[in-house]
């Protein structure tokens, strides 16, 4: 079966895919420890451990029996009814004991690795070369021939030293390519922390 039936199979249950889409998905498929979502592999449902009643655990605590007023049955408002709303336990009130909590930020991990020796390794691109076109002045020539001509002024210039290379970082339009987002950014933002390169 060639790429091409598969790709009509595909079209035929309702998956719209092109070849290099095709193609992706089953190379990102392949990576070890890769997902692309929630929905990419199911989680297994935490099991939530039943909620104990609090009348049994003070009981336990003190080892006393502590009554129990069922609830009324036919929804009045008498002593019975009041009785269900009274707490059972003593102490000051709940909005006493309440710690106010302060939002905290927590860093993302590194999309991109080895960032830092990247870096590092762009430092001979660094170089600069003169400028063709722009020019900046040369102070200390212009002094030097001024003073030759016995104060005239005459201004002296030299070409720009300017960035030699220029970095295109080229990213192909795929569906594919959203987890590769953040990897993308971080390597965008270190070739320009650089200064190496002509932005």
């Amino acid at each position: 079966m060639s790429l091409d039936d598969v790709v009509k199979r595909l079209a035929g249950a309702g998956l719209d895919l092109t070849p290099t889409l095709l193609l992706d998905a089953i190379w990102l498929a392949s990576q070890p420890g890769l997902t692309l979502g929630d929905d990419a592999a199911p989680r297994p449902i935490p099991v939530v451990p039943p909620i104990e009643d609090p009348i049994e655990i003070e009981r336990r605590k003190t080892g006393l029996t502590i009554p129990v007023t069922p609830p009324p049955t036919g929804g009045g408002t008498g002593p019975a009814a009041t009785a269900t709303e009274a707490s059972v336990f003593a102490g000051p009130a709940a909005s006493a004991e309440t710690i106010k909590a302060s939002p905290i930020r927590i860093p993302a991990g590194a999309a991109l690795p080895g960032k830092l020796a990247l870096a590092r390794a762009m430092r001979p691109f660094r170089a600069r070369r003169p400028s063709p076109h722009a020019l900046e002045l040369d102070e200390e020539r212009t002094v030097e021939m001024t003073a030759d001509r016995g104060g005239n002024l005459e201004l002296k210039f030299r070409p720009r030293s300017e960035r030699w290379y220029e970095a295109i970082v080229v990213v192909e339009e795929a569906p594919s390519m959203d987890v590769w987002h953040e990897t993308i950014s971080e390597l965008v933002e270190m070739l320009r922390d650089t200064g190496a390169f002509r932005w």
